[in-house]
């Protein structure tokens, strides 16, 4: 019913003039009520004639976004409400206080559930266009208590995130604490505590707040959600972070040590690989960063497994990430500092001396400064003979190795040698007393069981060697 239209026939034949102020400001209203509701599901469209200028005082303030949405929602409301249907006309020439006082009755209708009420509202019907003062409060306001929120607290969604990257991010967070509080504040500040609608409060504050988030500037390489609550004074906003860049997908483990059996690295692999699954599926940019801290992590978790304390071994990791590929490559060397075991089998192709596969073995001890007795195995499959050899040896750094030892099928004396340029290429020998026993030559272990190398005995013979660590 329009209100131009309120001079109606009342059907218990009460007179034109008898309708009441009550019942003009229910009609008022009702159509404000019905007005808003109608701009929330189809917004008006204000023509370029402006009807209305609304001068909105929140009190506190409130962010940018909330309070330009309320601007929006009065400026278009109170258009639609002195336009529709020559409105306008009837309105102007009533009390402009009952106009006011039903337009803010029913605007609270509206305004209430989104935490908001309007304390006070002034129309001046004598300005071009009609001037509209109004003064809004959020629920439950008082001076002492303005029901809003008034702080920010920030921490990381801990989901899917290992100890290690959640111990990293969290520090980023402390780290740029003070930098996001400021920018939160902005959008999360001094919004009702005692709105139902929640929704309709964030709705309107994330997407100017997500649109330059500094989060995304440092936590490079992820993308960043948030959870915010707001139903207490202090705001938790929870950050969601997920990779959405390059990750890595792959990780290659290779396995190298002097000391110790293939059988023994197996299970510190087995540990590597266990501790190196928290990488796949992190940003590549975060794991290139966190290289040194990665290698790190991966030392103490082998050295402080059981088999580490057995052969008081020391351990090296290096991390590198593949160029151009997903791929992190993980280098580990283990070395023990009780023991020196190697179990190897040669294979060699062009010796006319050895026609068919040799199997050594080595047993030593160490003892302080590198000092190492040690007994050496060698067992030829081709005549099913055993050679025993005893030495005393000296490892002064990783990778170099010098022996004196003492042949006991041949009795006579035999050296030994070893020196590692680069991790896996090697020159090695054996020296005899005999030339032509020699074998000295330099190999490269291209794989944690299987080396390959050149060889020769110093008399113009020279072979192939494959060699295989067990």
């Amino acid at each position: 019913m329009r209100i131009a239209q309120i001079r109606m026939r009342i059907r218990n034949g009460w007179s034109d003039s008898s309708i009441s102020l009550s019942a003009l400001h229910f009609k008022v209203t009702a159509l404000l009520v019905l007005s808003l509701l109608t701009f929330v599901c189809f917004p008006l469209s204000l023509n370029a004639e402006e009807t209305v200028r609304v001068r909105i005082t929140l009190t506190p303030p409130a962010p940018a976004p909330l309070l330009d949405e309320l601007n929006d929602i009065f400026t278009d409301t109170l258009t639609r409400v002195f336009t529709e249907d020559k409105v306008n006309g009837a309105l102007s020439t009533l009390d402009p206080a009952v106009i006011a006082d039903g337009i803010k009755t029913g605007l609270n209708v509206l305004l209430q559930p989104k935490g908001y009420w309007v304390g006070s509202l002034t129309l001046d019907f004598d300005s071009t266009p009609v001037f509209a003062d109004i003064t809004i409060y959020p629920v439950g306001w008082t001076e002492q208590d303005p029901q809003v929120t008034d702080s920010v607290v920030l921490q990381l969604d801990d989901t899917g995130l290992d100890p290690f990257w959640l111990d990293r991010m969290n520090a980023s967070l402390t780290e740029n604490e003070t930098r996001l509080k400021n920018y939160y504040n902005i959008y999360l500040l001094n919004l009702p505590l005692n709105a139902i609608d929640r929704d309709w409060l964030l709705g309107l504050v994330l997407p100017d707040l997500v649109q330059t988030d500094p989060a995304t500037d440092i936590f490079i390489g992820f993308s960043v959600s948030h959870t915010i609550d707001i139903s207490n004074p202090e705001v938790t906003l929870t950050l969601h972070l997920e990779p959405d860049t390059r990750v890595i997908e792959l990780i290659r483990t290779r396995m190298y040590s002097h000391t110790l059996y293939n059988m023994i690295l197996d299970r510190f692999r087995e540990l590597v690989f266990a501790e190196a699954g928290m990488i796949r599926g992190m940003p590549i940019s975060l794991v290139e960063d966190s290289l040194d801290e990665l290698a790190e992590h991966l030392v103490t978790a082998i050295e402080n497994h059981e088999l580490a304390d057995i052969f008081n071994a020391y351990t090296s990791v290096v991390l590198e990430v593949l160029p151009d590929a997903p791929v992190l490559r993980i280098d580990v060397i283990v070395e023990s500092r009780l023991y020196d075991l190697q179990l190897e089998t040669f294979v060699d192709f062009g010796n006319e001396y050895h026609d068919s596969a040799e199997i050594q073995a080595r047993f030593g001890l160490l003892a302080a400064r590198g000092i190492e007795a040690l007994v050496n195995l060698n067992f030829f499959t081709n005549d099913l003979t055993l050679e025993t050899d005893v030495a005393l040896g000296l490892r002064p750094a990783r990778g170099t190795f010098v022996a004196i030892g003492y042949d006991l099928e041949r009795e006579s004396p035999k050296y030994f040698f070893e020196q590692e340029f680069t991790t896996g290429l090697m020159l090695r020998g054996e020296i005899f007393e005999h030339d032509t026993l020699n074998e000295f030559g330099v190999c490269y272990q291209f794989q944690q069981y299987l080396s390959v190398g050149m060889f020769s005995n110093g008399d113009n013979e020279y072979w192939v060697r494959a060699i295989f660590k067990l």
